[in-house]
């Protein structure tokens, strides 16, 4: 019973290694769309869209569902 611990606890280990912190803040992101955007308007699909692109490096399909699943329109 106790062989099948350490795969378990291994595998555990490797997970927790995967895990890293996110190399932008939510703030250094909302910093860049302001200063692209001026005033951001979170519901401007074409607006939601230009920013991600630019300021979280995203292609226009993950863009365009984030947006999406923000609620812009």
């Amino acid at each position: 019973m106790r062989w099948m611990l350490v795969p378990l606890v291994v595998v555990s280990m490797l997970g927790l290694a995967a895990c890293e912190p996110e190399t932008e803040t939510t703030s250094s992101i909302k910093q860049c769309t302001a200063g692209l955007t001026g005033t951001p308007a979170p519901r401007n699909l074409d607006q939601c869209v230009q920013s991600c692109k630019i300021c979280e490096h995203g292609n226009t399909l993950t863009c365009t569902t984030a947006c999406k699943l923000k609620g812009a329109l």
